[in-house]
């Protein structure tokens, strides 16, 4: 038994050492996201943007640009960025987004695939072809200075082939006249399209040199509270489990595998060894559902339909809250719009359903059947929108 156990650890040492001394493995995704430290990532910009905009707020968000952008609209002027390789919008975000800029703020987008209907609107004109020249760019107006973009053996590039010169301004062009970089008017705000967002990654952040072009390009904008967008990323939107973090790290999954053989070691040289009566424990008496059913059984005695009507909708006002993130739940056309969106059912049902359940709370007298008519109201809505 002992010659298994030494024999074992022998193995699994080996195995850690080749882990320890191979070379690290180097994510080269195109994330663009402030929590990523890889080539490609955005860490570093994020990180800098308190030097760009000096004294503003940097806020982030992580949800759809129609349930972000309403509550930055009016309030003050902000600047907005999204840096992508690909990015598209929602038909309710995209207008999200125009009202947005029309109102003032700036807007910053930096991406090779741009939503088609949102070049349309600004009157460009997006060409996007392969090259396999070196890619070198610079910024219009300043030291001229040209950069050597990261991607250079065949890479998708995109450029502007043609715009409205009454509303749009060049601010950077490739070496062979290729404009990547444009400003456009909309109404009282700006939006600022650039086609290359390799040049924000922190693979060119790390360049001392190139930096200037970054904080040149960014300089345009105003400086005011700044939204960062973490929402339209090429990142799975999944959850982690505690098992995959460990995995991704080489230095855990070492220490996970040396305590399940720990473990086994243990379990082999103690298997034999007499385990001690394990007492029956008598489960513990669900005293809840007793409860339940008598406070369900006095009600129904009672029959105080009036007062079980008033605690369903209590209960069905904070289901709704949580389910669908609402501060609060006053009956008006604002609120069904809001939960016909995130629960995908028709506004005219919403509608309805808040009418007939206004109508039974406001009966002066309640009888079995109106209980029995609201429960079976909040359970088709449940159904429809699970």
């Amino acid at each position: 038994m002992k010659r298994v156990a030494i024999l074992t650890i022998i193995v699994f040492t080996v195995i850690i050492v080749l882990a320890a001394i191979s070379p690290e493995h180097i994510d080269w995704r195109e994330t663009y996201s402030k929590v990523h430290s890889i080539p490609y990532g955005n860490k570093v910009l994020y990180t800098l943007l308190g030097e760009i905009f000096p004294n503003q707020k940097v806020e982030v968000t992580t949800v759809t640009l129609y349930e972000a952008l309403p509550q930055y609209t009016e309030i003050e002027m902000s600047n907005l960025l999204l840096i992508n390789n690909q990015i598209s919008f929602e038909k309710q975000s995209l207008h999200a987004l125009l009202d947005y800029a029309a109102h003032g703020n700036a807007v910053f987008i930096s991406a090779r695939f741009i939503d088609s209907d949102l070049i349309d609107t600004l009157g460009l004109e997006l060409n996007q072809s392969y090259d396999n020249d070196t890619i070198r760019y610079r910024l219009v107006g300043t030291d001229n200075k040209s950069y050597e973009s990261p991607y250079n053996n065949f890479a998708y590039t995109a450029s502007f082939s043609a715009f409205d010169t009454t509303t749009t301004r060049i601010l950077g062009v490739r070496d062979n006249g290729d404009v990547q970089f444009v400003r456009v008017q909309f109404g009282n705000g700006t939006f600022y399209i650039h086609t290359m967002p390799t040049v924000f990654s922190n693979y060119t952040m790390m360049d001392k040199k190139k930096r200037n072009y970054i904080f040149g390009a960014l300089s345009h904008l105003p400086v005011q509270k700044t939204i960062w967008d973490e929402y339209y990323k090429d990142i799975p939107k999944i959850n982690k489990t505690s098992f995959s973090v460990i995995l991704e790290d080489w230095r855990l999954t070492a220490a996970y595998y040396v305590i399940i053989l720990g473990l086994t070691v243990f379990i082999l040289i103690n298997g034999k060894r007499r385990q001690r009566i394990i007492p029956i424990l008598t489960p513990l008496k669900n005293a809840t559902l007793d409860y339940v059913q008598k406070v369900g059984l006095l009600y129904y005695q009672h029959r105080d339909s009036k007062t079980i009507i008033e605690k369903k909708l209590l209960y069905f006002h904070d289901y709704l809250r949580s389910r669908y993130y609402l501060r609060e739940v006053k009956y008006s056309a604002e609120l069904y719009a809001k939960i016909s969106a995130k629960s995908s059912i028709p506004f005219s049902d919403v509608q309805q359903m808040f009418e007939q359940l206004n109508a039974l709370a406001n009966r002066i007298v309640n009888e079995d059947n109106d209980v029995i008519k609201l429960n079976t109201i909040i359970e088709d809505f449940k159904r429809k929108a699970a």
